[in-house]
């Protein structure tokens, strides 16, 4: 039926990762998360074929839609994501090799509903020419399952014991970028959870559009802030390709206040906003028009219809619903029964299940519908009671699954049973599974990940209290909401290695999981007024008029006259790129075809007056930019005397367009726009610290993506230091014995991988960071310390290196440095002045202001001046710039872009924008950094909110751009 060809990757020693060192792996240990529910395995090694591929014949499954083949090339990149891949399968023994993977699914059907069967088996043979693996499942999502487990060769047999694994979002409290949305809906799948709560809407705002009652979303906090329909649709759609249902939540009539600003005859009175009225038709009317729009995007069988928390004294104080209550003969509480029962009867009306929050079976059990289930919140012992009733239950209890509690620990989520005194097989079969919830009072896109993982995994499995062990180990183990209960672990201390590993893994696919001791993460708060040009940093010239143009749905790039030839693809990759990020926000549904020619920007013309590509320290990074307000047909310009100037360009751009709600696509406002820019440092560094905590190289990527959006052009690599040396050095290839593990290392094709118009900085810190190196041979510690630095800057200069060297090297024996040394200031203010007056060059990284991994406000990151008392304007031009620092003792793949964004951004803009155009009182700047971080936020970077000390939390519901 189909073979599919990529490029190969090793599976290696029971586990498919990079293959570093064959020796180093304990195969005792096994690191599959969740741990299937059979597993055999052997001590056997293969390698995957360079043109590993799908097969599929035999299946009854057609895949018309594409989901099997496109799960198997995301299992397969994401295997390759983690290095840079240089083996070559050819050359191996082909019985050594393994060529694919067939899958055979025995349903024709792709509906995904609850109860769909996942189970699958998974088989990798030892042997064979050629030689494949097998999978065998149902339907095709139990064989998407199967992809997920990379840990062969080995066989498997699997099935969850829940058929509802959920994980509940709040986009009400804070919109959370759809973007982010599908970050989270992968990392789900990872875990095998199968149910996203989308809990869309409640008191604070209403950010979803639906076309039956237009004005709801008028309810959103602010117009970026807004999910269109089709946003709705193509979130479900992302889902179900993972094999996720998506669960819509409408919770009333008591967490409804932000319907009312659309539709105002919803609240009791303007005084009194929430419940809604329960004594107005239109409440229910406009009810049932949500719910058939709802059944246009949400095809999962259950809808939510929350009934929590309802505090119905506003309508026994309400002068017309209080002659209503009394005229059907009912107080408050009766009311109540009323609404949610007229609700279900709506919710039954358009095929729907109905789930609850149990305060309506607390308060009247016995009326609900049968078709009800029972979401269990408020605390344990409820969901006996609900099945005892005969009605169905899911249970999330706050103590242990609320994952916006951070008190919460990892063991507490993983030990918490659905089944807690629930003998009667018959009652067990009514609790259909569990939920883990993040309630975004104070969660946005900044710290969603680390709030969630890695504590959901801890939900989502458990394990039995050992293994066997001999020539081939067999085990049953189990999770909390995959596998049996005879299964679990007794003792969650005996999963911590494995929960560890599976973070570990989050974090080598991108995903900020934090670490699992401790509490839940820290967190944001949010921004205010934005300032009428939200261009980050701010450019040296600019002009801007009040038209419109809409982004062509063939947005072109044309270098007609450019000498840039571009043979290694930089523009045209950062072009696309360009395109990527403007468009991620929200699902185009604009025709440009129809609009008017000269309303539509159809490319953009960029010219570039060098041919080199060559990244060195002083290229010339100039821009001009210009968007024309007419003309047909209608074009942009980017003039760059090289490359990089134009990559700058590109990203200033891609701030200037947004999406229109009103039109659907993507506009460029305030034309015509005419820019000049250029920075004001050459050097303009951000230092990553990869010795005290490894950084993944997805992690990485993103950090580098996020400093091309600042311009800020130098990574500071900080490699190796006195923890760990991760780094392969072909010369000497057991330095890096010296990384934590074998997991944690960069191979060299991983460094050349590291671009972005970006130039990479590496250290090696010696001798005081390195402590075997030191041989003092008859000196005493200074002058040792002089002889190595001295020797060590001759051997780089002889590699056709200059020199930076950190601030002691000055300070103890400044006049005998090379006279090529640039002195990296940072132990504090007032250095600089003497680095340069001696004639050396410098850059500025004083610890008090620059030093991200200190609790410094943005505001100090903002005002920190390079060349402050240095008067002399000759001397200025050695001062080559700054540089932030993110070293590494306490941060890590989990929250190191928090800790960078947005504080790195605003000393980006002090060295970036001409003096002049710098804001002397830093808060005159605030909306704007307030704008750029949602705008990274909607990029995908979880840059924190502006206020507190370096990654804080959000003090309550609110808008991104407003609050």
């Amino acid at each position: 039926m189909g073979i599919t060809r990529l490029e190969g990757i090793f599976l290696w020693h029971l586990v498919c990762v990079f293959v570093i060192s064959a020796n180093a792996v304990d195969i005792t240990q096994l690191n599959i998360w969740p741990m299937p529910k059979s597993v055999s395995y052997g001590y056997g090694n293969l390698h995957l074929s360079n043109e590993f591929e799908l097969r599929t014949d035999g299946s009854k499954f057609a895949d018309a839609s594409s989901i099997l083949k496109d799960a198997f090339k995301r299992s397969l990149d994401l295997l390759r994501s983690t290095h840079e891949l240089e083996f070559h399968a050819s050359k191996i023994d082909p019985s050594l090799v393994l060529k694919g993977i067939h899958v055979v699914v025995s349903s024709p059907s792709d509906e995904l509903q609850h109860g769909t069967d996942e189970s699958y088996e998974l088989h990798v043979p030892a042997k064979g020419n050629p030689l494949y693996a097998r999978i065998e499942a149902k339907t095709v999502y139990g064989a998407l399952h199967g992809l997920e487990v990379h840990q062969v060769p080995w066989t498997i047999v699997d099935q969850p014991r829940f058929s509802y694994r959920g994980l509940l979002i709040d986009t009400s409290r804070h919109y959370l970028p759809v973007l982010v949305i599908k970050k989270v809906i992968d990392s789900m799948a990872y875990a095998k959870l199968n149910v996203l709560h989308w809990h869309i809407v409640d008191t604070q705002s209403f950010p979803l559009e639906l076309p039956s009652y237009p004005k709801l979303w008028d309810g959103a906090y602010s117009v970026p802030e807004r999910y269109t329909f089709a946003d709705g649709e193509e979130i479900v759609s992302y889902a179900k390709r993972r094999g996720i249902n998506v669960l819509a939540e409408i919770d009333v009539p008591g967490h409804a206040e932000s319907w009312g600003v659309g539709y105002p005859a919803l609240w009791p009175s303007k005084d009194c906003k929430q419940p809604l009225d329960v004594s107005n038709e239109f409440t229910f009317k406009l009810i049932d028009g949500i719910l058939s729009d709802f059944n246009k995007i949400f095809k999962y069988k259950f809808v939510h219809l929350g009934g929590d928390e309802v505090n119905t004294s506003c309508w026994e104080t309400t002068p017309h619903v209080r002659k209503w209550l009394q005229k059907n003969r009912m107080n408050g509480s009766e009311a109540y029964e009323y609404f949610v029962l007229r609700a279900q009867k709506i919710a039954l009306s358009h095929g729907y299940d109905i789930i609850n929050w149990e305060e309506t079976f607390n308060s009247f059990g016995k009326k609900l519908n049968p078709k009800t289930v029972v979401h269990n919140w408020l605390g344990s012992g409820v969901a006996q009671n609900v099945v005892k009733a005969g009605l169905r239950c899911i249970v999330s209890n706050q103590d242990k699954w609320y994952l916006d509690h951070l008190d919460a620990f990892w063991q507490g989520v993983y030990s918490n049973e659905p089944l807690t005194n629930i003998t009667d097989p018959k009652e067990q079969a009514l609790v259909l599974g569990g939920e883990v919830c993040a309630w975004a009072e104070h969660i946005d896109a900044s710290d969603i990940e680390q709030t969630i993982w890695p504590r959901a995994a801890a939900a989502a499995v458990l394990e039995s209290d050992g293994l066997s062990e001999g020539t081939v180990g067999k085990l049953s183990t189990p999770e909390r909401l995959w596998t049996p209960y005879d299964k679990l672990a007794k003792d969650p201390e005996k999963i911590k290695s494995r929960l560890s590993y599976f973070r570990c893994l989050l974090n080598q696919r991108g995903v900020a999981a934090a670490p699992l001791d401790g509490y839940g993460r820290e967190a944001p708060i949010e921004p205010d007024d934005t300032n009428e040009v939200n261009i980050w940093p701010m450019p040296v010239s600019v002009s801007f008029g009040s038209g419109n143009l809409h982004l062509s749905n063939d947005f072109e790039l044309i270098t007609k006259g450019s000498k840039f030839a571009d043979a290694s693809g930089t523009l045209k990759e950062a072009f696309f790129r360009t395109i990527d990020i403007v468009r991620s926000s929200h699902v185009v549904e604009l025709d440009t075809s129809k609009i008017n020619p000269s309303l539509v920007l159809k490319g953009i013309h960029v010219i570039i007056s060098s041919p080199s590509d060559e990244l060195q320290y002083g290229i010339d990074e100039s821009y001009k930019l210009n968007i024309p307000a007419h003309g047909k047909p209608v074009y942009a310009y980017i003039e760059a005397k090289t490359v990089y100037g134009a990559l700058h360009g590109l990203q200033t751009f891609s701030q200037i367009c947004s999406y229109s709600i009103s039109s659907r696509g993507i506009s460029v406002h305030q034309v015509p726009w005419i820019i000049a820019d250029q920075p004001r440092f050459s050097y303009r560094g951000l230092l990553i610290d990869t010795a005290r905590h490894y950084q993944p190289l997805q992690v990485i990527k993103k950090i580098i993506d996020a400093m091309a959006y600042t311009k800020l052009n130098v990574l500071h690599w900080h490699i190796v230091d006195t923890q760990s040396f991760p780094l392969e050095i072909p010369s000497y290839p057991k330095l890096w014995d010296g990384s934590f593990t074998i997991f944690e290392r960069y191979t060299v094709a991983d460094a050349v991988e590291i671009k972005r118009g970006i130039n990479v900085l590496a250290e090696i810190d010696v001798p005081g960071h390195a402590e075997s190196w030191l041989q003092k041979q008859g000196m005493d510690d200074s002058a040792a310390y002089q002889y190595f630095v001295l020797r060590v800057q001759k051997l780089a200069l002889s590699h056709g290196y200059e020199i930076i060297n950190w601030e002691e090297t000055f300070n103890d024996f400044g006049s005998k440095l090379n006279p090529q040394t640039v002195v990296h200031n940072w132990i504090g203010g007032g250095v600089a002045e003497k680095i340069v007056k001696a004639g050396l060059r410098c850059i500025v990284s004083n610890q008090d202001k620059w030093y991200l991994d200190h609790y410094i406000r943005w505001q100090d990151f903002y005002a920190n001046e390079p060349l402050e008392n240095i008067t002399n304007h000759e001397l200025h031009s050695r001062v080559l710039g700054g540089e932030v620092c993110m070293w590494g003792e306490l941060i890590d793949a989990g929250d190191i872009e928090q800790m960078v964004w947005p504080r790195a951004a605003a000393a980006a803009e002090r060295m970036w924008t001409s003096y002049d155009k710098l804001a002397k009182d830093p808060s005159d700047v605030r909306g704007r950094l307030s704008h750029f971080r949602c705008l990274l936020n909607q990029r995908g970077v979880a840059a924190g909110p502006l206020e507190g000390l370096g990654k804080t939390s959000p003090y309550g519901p609110g808008s991104c751009y407003t609050k």
